[in-house]
């Protein structure tokens, strides 16, 4: 139905069924018989995109906009000259071809708008790349606030309106397609470079076919070609590993399904047979290689919320020593462990395993699952080469290693169909978007759209959406950062990074959709502490409830206050139980100022990576432009810890410490073999075990405390004097879980002179009674509680019912401990 520029009151309800509603009608004059409206028809703008030479896409296809046109509404498009849909298709789809879309009452892009060319009070769609806080893109997203423009960003809409929900509109399968596309094409390269001839030499990049179908015909007519000829008998059996089962694995599964083939289960990979007529393939869920520390069976669950403290992966053991390319499409972050390091890679070359000819990271996280992914490559320029001997990487394909790639806009390689892919969902979305009125308050938006629309709003009126609150704390707070370096010979010296009171904690839990990351910048605030957000990961795509992270430099006036600001922060996490959150102290990034020799080789190798973000199948992002952000580039010193003593206390401290790869840790005993078999149990390479009598070995003794960064006793009390004068001696820290004596006290000023520590245990009080006692009072205090008494009674007292001897008592410890305590 077309609509007159005028109409009068009893033709208003026929026209807003034909325009969505009509949230553009404008009364202009009203008496008391009759009402004459103004309507302007509901307009979509789709803007040129200018963020890439490669970003070819479009949100709307030229079928969608005849869609929209046939419903009423008006579109205005940009002309384009790199447009993968000409001009003229859009305006034979009824489009009108205009520079200007002030008309516009929706205006959509792919990438980022420029922020000069925003236009006031409109609403923008677009992958704005905002929500971790990016310092390149906050121009961008204050003119938003400025011209009071409602921005809804694509990454946000989620199934149910939760910012780590379910995606509902992305290119994953499209980064899948291409990404397996070029996959293919660097392995015909890098095999030639072998010496090897393969029908994978055929395969172009994905951008160098028309479309995705004459590209399906290269990859069958490869299959064919292998199918009659087979491959080498050197490379057989020829597997590909997809990681994960998400959209871009299926994606690339897709591609690879056009060869022969066979698929098989991880188990398989060991025992298949050298066929040279077809390929392998196989699927590796997490499930498939994590194993437990304590040998337990998997929980994904458990996996999700816990990670590296309890899960190590053996993919180099039982994967890759037989996969001839690795396409990896899974998520990852420090939480969780790597599939394949630069050090399993050395071990596999030492042992003479070199299968693996090929890494395609459609994931694109540089320095990720697959560690040796240690830059983004360009469309152009897909691939180089990881050396394994120099743990370098080489742009010729020639030498001793493994082709990478890692681009990280594979769907731009196959802009008409991820286009047409995109669009379907989009158009659907425009409908209610278009009857709802930015003007109104936000919250009063939520009964005008759907929650997965109005959910993904970023800024509206001017203001930050609730949700998104943060991301103003962030810029103040890296402002005020900002302020407070100094210039000193000829460096930018951070004095948050060297003041005593400052410290880096990462959170990781659902730290969005349960506030908690505001309330932690509300408690920061309030306790006038500084704070500079490093690092942040939001991951939609995880799971159904999904974890997120954040990696924040915290400074406060001095030590004290920053310990009293670190339990207010804890106190605050365990009282948001559905947070399922957690906090660990890592390395403050400011403090860690990298050679000036190193730094342009760090900046140039990722200025790619900081300038495009990323638009692949998982997105992990810093927070700005820095490259010193901590999981990259601050690696942690080794460290190396002496365990006097096997028996059952030592287990759990052995597990917990080794939980980082970047401990190594020995444990002693004087009995044959206990040692040894408590590494064995750990099954981890950076724990060992070594019989020694320790009363009767003092030279091996000291040579061990001397050796140790730090010693932790746990042998009988007794034996204690002696491990600490050794440790005297060396200038070594010692932990016991013993009491002070009165020989051990005697130490006290020999254990300064030397400047180390001597820790003993502190004892339930003024131990655990009071830290547990602190943590209540503070939990009702951070409720607006007030504590107007407080008593705590503790020990071996059993329950009435099994207090079932003449004592009344019963030994929760060591009965000869209790007495010598009493």
């Amino acid at each position: 139905m077309r609509l007159a520029n005028t109409v009068n009151s009893s033709m208003l309800s026929a026209t807003r069924c034909a325009v969505f509603g009509l949230p553009h009608a404008r009364r202009i004059m009203q008496n008391s018989s009759q009402a004459t409206i103004s309507v302007t028809r509901p307009c979509v703008g789709i803007v040129r995109e200018v963020y890439s030479k490669w970003e070819r896409r479009a949100p709307l296809c030229p079928q969608h906009v005849r869609e929209l046109t046939k419903d009423g509404v008006s579109v205005h498009v940009q002309p384009s000259k790199s447009r993968v849909f000409t001009d003229k298709e859009y305006e034979e789809a009824g489009a009108k071809m205009t520079d200007d879309l002030s008309s516009a009452h929706v205006i959509l892009g792919v990438k980022q708008v420029p922020a000069e060319q925003l236009l006031h009070e409109k609403t923008y769609m677009f992958f704005s790349h905002t929500i971790k806080g990016q310092m390149a893109n906050m121009p961008l997203l204050h003119e938003c606030l400025r011209k009071k423009i409602r921005l809804i960003d694509y990454e946000c809409i989620t199934l149910g309106g939760k910012l780590n929900g379910k995606r509902q509109i992305a290119f994953g399968a499209w980064a899948g397609r291409a990404g397996m596309l070029n996959a293919l094409r660097g392995i015909g390269e890098r095999l030639l470079a072998k010496g090897y001839t393969s029908p994978f030499l055929n395969i172009g990049s994905s951008y160098m076919y028309s479309s995705f179908e004459d590209a399906k015909c290269a990859v069958q007519r490869v299959g064919e070609a292998i199918r009659s000829n087979g491959i080498h008998p050197d490379l057989a059996p020829f597997v590909v590993v997809f990681t994960s089962n998400g959209k871009a694995s299926q994606g690339a599964q897709e591609v690879f399904s056009l060869l022969p083939h066979q698929w098989v289960h991880p188990s398989q990979l060991k025992d298949l047979p050298a066929d040279t007529g077809h390929v392998f393939g196989c699927v590796v869920n997490v499930e498939d290689t994590a194993q437990h520390h304590l040998g337990e069976a998997f929980k994904r669950d458990e996996y999700y919320s816990h990670g590296v403290a309890r899960y190590t992966s053996n993919f180099h053991e039982t994967v890759a020593p037989f996969t001839s390319a690795l396409i990896n499409c899974t998520y990852w972050d420090e939480r969780f462990p790597r599939l394949l390091t630069k050090q399993h890679l050395t071990e596999h070359y030492e042992k003479g395993i070199k299968k693996l000819i090929a890494v395609a990271d459609i994931a694109c996280d540089v320095g990720g699952s697959v560690e040796f992914l240690e830059r983004i490559s360009s469309v152009e320029k897909p691939f180089y080469l990881y050396d394994v001997a120099n743990r370098c990487i080489v742009d010729s394909l020639d030498e001793d290693g493994v082709l990478m790639m890692g681009v990280d806009i594979l769907p731009s390689e196959l802009p008409r169909e991820a286009s047409m892919h995109f669009g379907e969902i989009l158009v659907n979305l425009l409908r209610p978007l278009l009857t709802s009125d930015p003007a109104t308050p936000y919250e009063e938006q939520g009964s005008q759209l759907p929650p997965e629309l109005h959910g993904a709003i970023i800024t509206n009126n001017g203001q930050f959406a609730p949700r998104f609150e943060y991301i103003q704390k962030i810029c103040a707070e890296r402002d005020r950062h900002s302020s407070l370096k100094k210039k000193e010979n000829g460096h930018d010296l951070d004095i948050l990074g060297t003041a005593e009171g400052t410290t880096c904690v990462s959170l990781h839990g659902h730290l969005f959709d349960t506030g908690l990351i505001n309330k932690a910048f509300d408690l920061l605030e309030e306790n006038h502490a500084r704070f500079h957000l490093i690092h942040c990961e939001v991951h939609p795509n995880l799971r159904a409830k999904s974890i997120s992270s954040a990696t924040i430099e915290i400074s406060a006036s001095d030590r004290d206050a920053l310990q009293e600001v670190l339990g207010r922060l804890e106190t605050l996490l365990r009282s948001l139980p559905l947070a399922e959150a957690s906090m660990t102290q890592v390395k403050p990034a400011s403090s860690a100022i990298a050679p000036t020799n190193t730094m342009p080789k760090i900046m140039e190798s990722n200025s790619a990576y900081l300038r495009n973000n990323k638009d692949a199948a998982a997105m992990s992002m810093p927070s700005d432009a820095s490259p010193l952000y901590c999981r990259s580039f601050l690696p942690k010193r080794k460290q190396h810890v002496v365990c006097l003593g096997a028996g059952m206390v030592s287990e759990p401290l052995v597990e917990w410490l080794s939980r980082d790869s970047n401990i190594t840790i020995q444990v002693i005993s004087g009995v044959a073999g206990q040692a040894q078999a408590l590494a064995q149990r750990m099954r981890r390479a950076n724990v060992t075990g070594r019989t020694v009598d320790v009363l009767q070995d003092a030279d091996t003794i000291q040579h061990l405390c001397s050796t140790a960064d730090c010693v932790v006793s746990l042998l009988p009390a007794t034996m204690h004097l002696p491990i600490a004068e050794a440790c005297i001696r060396a200038r070594t820290s010692l932990v016991t879980a013993s009491y002070v004596s009165d020989e051990m006290q005697q130490l006290h000023v020999r254990a300064q002179e030397a400047g180390i520590s001597i820790l003993c245990e502190m004892g339930l009080d003024p131990g655990m009674d009071h830290m547990s006692a602190m943590k209540i009072i503070d939990e009702v205090k951070l409720e607006g509680g007030t504590v107007t008494s407080f008593a705590s009674w503790c020990g071996g007292l059993p329950s009435p019912e099994a207090a079932n001897n003449p004592l009344r008592y019963k030994f929760s410890w060591s009965p000869r401990g209790v007495l010598s305590a009493s």
